[in-house]
């Protein structure tokens, strides 16, 4: 029997998302056991989430692709910021295959914002690379510039001009100063003469600028010889031996002494990945030293670009920075203007480039900046590079940090929120967070203590190598997009079918997946910000001082007003766009799409065979205990739903919802129990709508309220909740009312 209600609980801020890091007796307040497809707002309210379909107005690419690069090449997107300096001008890169494509991103639909012009990175190939469309570029922008680098790639910059609307790209050859020499041998210590000069020895000592200091002026090697029968040790800079005349002088030269440490070297530039020290200093007979790979990772960091992440057991850990970038001349530029090995000038400076080594540094798959940090993301660690002071990174003056030896998967998964970074591991979800003291970084677990069992069960391994990841600024949410079938190798790495969303705001992790239709479905493959400011051209007509229209006499009683195309910026209100191949039944005639999430008849892929498909959404309460652990009833619950009718047409409602509700007792996952109730439609409404206005005494009712009655009874309780096809829902919250007294 029923007792006397004695208490209600409202759940008005059931918004924490899904958790799965809780007992039966330990269950959060505000989350859900299980869930997918729905939308949760700040407001504390929930809906569900629309369908996935292709942008308004949209069409399809009039370039097409073959299966083989649909399922195993690279495909990739990035946006390309403040295009030829413009801070209003961005542009989307799609890669496919070996091909860019450009897009206007002020241009609405993006589809029609297609740029004339492509890039091919064929040209780039580094030597001995085949197959330079298989992995997708890393693209940085910077300067007004696009800087693009692969493994299989030189790295290469890409320059817009807007008055021939057409772009120019550049190879950018990086060059090192040579601090390293060469091993001598016969070897031989630092301040030792030897009698002949071998090749390594003779090398050596032109790095450390034992050169003729000009035309007609005396090689110093010569001269030193002349003189003492052997040649200059490793320890000694030759023009410290010069007298009063300016005079080189052997003998004034070892009246100096130098011990046995090394001397200044890095005279020679060199190419980091292709040391070839006979065609720079002359002395024949040097074995160069190659690398197969090229840097896989950029950044554009303190006004320099950053290249890093060579596959390589020689300089894995080497990160080249180049100089402050006053042109674009300068970007490949990663050494000290000044010869270390000069008389007059050789101290390095503040807007120099160079190299930071990183031994422990594994793989290094992704970097990103963040205020004044350089964080770098590797499969053993992350890494910060910053100043050593408040100014800034300097070459003169900054400090290397390791974060923490949790790792990154995939470097797409990296994403930069308006806070710090989020990124994929083998261990979970992990962001940045910075000591308020010591303003260093720490990492910290955003799963540890919330969805580790559905990050380590649901997703497959291969899956959080591959999975990509874009932070919106207007929602402040996080699209993870995934797989929730492993690739296998390098085929389908870029076909998603699901996406994990984290509401930075609130700290709540939701799950979506998208329905795939029978035959030939399209999916997604990659994510992009559309920027928050775009410019759109537009023409108006031109007024005068009295804000009358200039018109112009056609004659024959025929006026034409004035116009001119002035050029605004707009914004927009939704800041992502993603992107899907369409295959097709022709194995060379794939195309892709651009979509969003904004079909309002809950259906995915709609437009491609106006049918579409249906989605489930729902979620579920996780254990109720009402504060106790003694038998209870719940003899009602009260819902309440944010209307979404907007009217009626047809017959029909318009925009309608609904809603199910299952209720459940105690601690059971089956129906069989006895202990589940029968889904009950819980969305009714009270009015009737006649050509959109309620036809009763109290029209624009905003809120439904409806109430269900409870069976059972049982120490927890949960609810279940769940769509129904082609119907939204908008659920405030819902309260219970509670029977927990000695006669239950």
């Amino acid at each position: 029997m029923v007792g006397e209600i004695d208490s209600t609980k409202v759940f008005n801020t059931f918004v924490a998302g899904l958790i799965t890091e809780a007992g039966p007796l330990t269950f959060p307040e505000n989350a859900s056991k299980d869930e997918l497809n729905c939308v949760l707002s700040r407001k504390g309210n929930r809906r569900r989430r629309l369908g996935v379909d292709y942008e308004n107005s949209g069409a399809l690419s009039a370039v097409t692709l073959t299966d083989a690069a649909a399922a195993a090449q690279g495909l990739f997107t990035d946006v390309w910021t403040s295009v030829a300096g413009s801070g209003t001008r961005n542009f989307l890169v799609l890669q496919i295959d070996t091909t860019l494509h450009f897009y206007d991103l002020s241009v609405s639909p993006l589809s029609s914002g297609k740029k004339g012009f492509t890039q091919s990175i064929s040209g780039f190939a580094a030597s001995g690379a085949t197959d330079v469309g298989l992995e997708p570029i890393t693209m940085v922008s910077g300067r007004g510039l696009l800087f693009c680098a692969s493994s299989k790639l030189e790295p290469f910059s890409i320059e817009y001009s807007p008055s021939g609307d057409s772009i120019t790209a550049t190879q950018i050859s990086l060059e090192i100063r040579d601090f390293d020499g060469l091993t001598e041998s016969p070897v031989i210590t630092n301040d030792n003469e030897p009698a002949t000069l071998s090749t390594t020895h003779d090398y050596n000592l032109q790095n450390q600028g034992w050169n003729s200091p000009g035309a007609g002026e005396a090689d110093p090697t010569v001269t030193y010889f002349s003189s003492k029968s052997v040649y200059p040790p490793n320890s000694k800079q030759w023009w410290a031996g010069k007298d009063s005349s300016e005079v080189f002088d052997p003998n004034l030269l070892t009246k100096f002494d130098t011990g046995n440490t090394l001397a200044p070297r890095g005279h020679y530039l060199l190419n980091p990945f292709y040391k070839d020290r006979t065609t720079a200093s002359g002395v024949s007979g040097i074995t160069v030293e190659s690398e197969t790979k090229r840097p896989e990772v950029l950044a554009f960091f303190a006004g320099r670009v950053w290249y890093m992440g060579v596959d390589s057991s020689k300089i894995n850990g080497h990160i080249f920075f180049s100089q402050v970038l006053l042109t674009a001349n300068h970007a490949g530029r990663c050494y000290q203007e000044a010869d270390p090995t000069s008389e007059d000038v050789a101290e390095l400076i503040d807007s120099d480039g160079g190299v930071v080594v990183i031994p422990e540094i594994g793989r290094v798959r992704g970097a990103i900046v963040k205020d004044r940090f350089l964080i770098i993301f590797a499969s053993n660690g992350v890494w910060s590079i910053s100043g050593g002071g408040t100014d800034g990174f300097k070459a003169t003056d900054f400090q290397v940090q390791e974060v923490t030896s949790t790792g990154v998967t995939g470097k797409e998964s990296i994403v930069v929120t308006e806070a710090f970074p989020m990124w994929w591991s083998e261990q979970g979800i992990y962001t940045l967070l910075v000591d308020q003291v010591s303003g260093q970084l720490s990492a910290q677990s955003m799963t540890q203590n919330t969805i580790e069992t559905f990050y380590q069960d649901d997703i497959p391994a291969m899956s959080k190598i591959y999975a990509r990841g874009q932070f919106d600024d207007a929602s402040k949410k996080i699209y993870w997009l995934y797989s929730t079938v492993a690739p296998a190798n390098d085929a389908d790495r870029w076909r998603f079918n699901a996406i994990l969303v984290f509401d930075t705001s609130i700290g709540a992790f939701t799950p979506w997946q998208i329905s795939n239709l029978t035959n030939n479905s399209p999916y997604l493959f990659s994510v992009f910000n559309l920027q928050a400011i775009q410019t759109t051209d537009r023409t108006e007509n031109v007024i005068d001082s009295s804000a009358n229209t200039i018109v112009t006499d056609q004659g024959a009683g025929t006026e034409n007003s004035v116009v001119t195309d002035v050029q605004t910026i707009s914004g927009n209100t939704t800041f992502l766009k993603f992107v899907a191949i369409v295959p097709n039944s022709g194995a060379a005639t794939n195309t892709w799409v651009f979509c969003e999430f904004n079909n309002g008849d809950f259906l995915d892929w709609e437009t491609n065979d106006s049918t579409g498909i249906t989605y489930d959404s729902y979620w579920e309460m996780g254990y109720e205990l009402f504060g106790s652990l003694t038998k209870k009833q719940v003899p009602y619950v009260q819902l309440f739903f944010n209307k979404t009718e907007t009217g009626a047409a047809g017959g029909a409602l318009t925009a309608p919802s609904s809603l199910f509700m299952q209720s459940k007792w105690d601690w059971t996952s089956s129906g069989n129990t006895g202990r589940w109730s029968e889904l009950k439609q819980v969305y009714r409404l009270k009015r009737e709508f006649d050509t959109g206005l309620i036809t009763d005494e109290r029209p624009g009712e905003d809120v439904i309220v409806s109430e269900e009655k409870i069976r059972g009874h049982g120490k927890a309780f949960q609810l279940r909740f769940e769509s129904e096809d082609g119907k939204d829902f908008d659920v405030a919250g819902w309260q219970t009312f509670v029977d927990q007294t000695s006669n239950v």
